[in-house]
């Protein structure tokens, strides 16, 4: 064999042949960092479609992924064979035409606590993590569409969400908004980087982050527009861009800090229209026995209910499988 001939790669960084190459890393998953997603999934009844979604959650090393538009009826788990764990919540319609659901990695099935499916627009998972527990509501907002009556009772269906939820918790609302926050900052809210005009669902959603002390992480980076958009109109041309921040990932301002990072992955793709929005919080799961007394759970029907008002504080696990 010729001594010159090069058997192995002078480095990670080069090829064979000698020449320079441009590798992209691959995102290191710290022991630190919890990292939370919300992605409009556009359905998932088509078949391969959940295992695609769990092939993107492993590749994007997602810990939690809360999905809109499901169109999946009623309220389940689902396992795939990718080790991903599906939650969902739907109406009882056999024909659901929106759903919304939260997946988890393996790792993390240990560390739930509860899983509260109230309505086919708005779902809740907590987890145990330190150094507090972290609550994580998914939503599927009513689009621009929709009358008064039926965003009021999207809305009323996240206040009774919430209300399970604790101050001194970390509180994440997220999802499919259906609104423009816009590039214009609100102290303690809105961050400076956000995309386009606020619409008039754009004030609704600022008002309610205000009353729940909530911001928005993925409007406080600045980033170019393509780690900020999060919908492409059908409408999109080369020469008519239509694209849109209306998914957002929020929780309670006082753990601001532990926001790492917040952007879209427009190169994540399960046929939809929709890019996930990805966030890296400081935190770490805190794994628990659940014991026999967990099982009692909590009126899950009653709390779906239009006319509840009373809602506890605190409750065992709700197991609704």
């Amino acid at each position: 064999m010729d001594s010159t001939t090069q058997t192995s790669a002078p480095s990670s960084q080069r090829p064979l042949n000698g020449t320079g190459v441009l590798r992209i890393p691959g995102w290191k998953h710290k022991k630190e960092t919890f990292r939370i997603g919300t992605w409009n999934a556009r359905g998932m009844r088509r078949d391969g479609k959940v295992e695609n979604i769990a092939i993107e959650m492993a590749r994007l090393n997602i810990d939690v992924l809360g999905i809109s538009d499901t169109k999946i009826p009623g309220t389940g788990k689902i396992h795939t064979v990718k080790n991903c764990i599906v939650y969902y919540s739907g109406s009882d319609c056999s024909k659901e035409r929106y759903g919304v659901a939260i997946a988890v990695s393996q790792r993390i099935e240990p560390a739930i606590t509860n899983v509260i499916p109230i309505s086919n627009r708005a779902m809740m998972l907590q987890i145990n993590t330190k150094p507090r527990k972290l609550n994580v509501i998914q939503v599927y907002a009513p689009t621009a569409d929709k009358d008064t009556a039926v965003v009021n009772d999207f809305y009323a269906d996240v206040n009774k969400l919430y209300q399970l939820t604790k101050k001194e918790e970390i509180n994440v609302v997220m999802g499919d908004l259906n609104a423009r926050v816009g590039s214009g900052e609100v102290p303690g809210t809105v961050g400076k980087f956000g995309l386009g005009a606020r619409n008039e669902r754009g004030d609704l959603l600022v008002q309610f982050c205000q009353e729940k002390e909530l911001v928005i992480a993925n409007t406080l980076f600045q980033l170019p527009p393509r780690r900020l958009y999060t919908w492409t109109s059908p409408a999109h041309m080369k020469d008519n861009i239509v694209r849109n921040q209306i998914d957002y990932v929020m929780l309670n301002k006082r753990f601001r800090n532990s926001i790492k990072c917040a952007k879209t992955y427009p190169g994540a793709d399960i046929g939809s229209d929709h890019h996930p929005v990805i966030v890296d919080l400081s935190c770490q799961l805190k794994y628990i026995l659940k014991s026999k007394s967990q099982s009692k759970g909590i009126d899950v029907q009653k709390l779906r209910e239009p006319n509840d008002k009373e809602l506890p504080c605190d409750f065992p696990f709700c197991d609704f499988l």
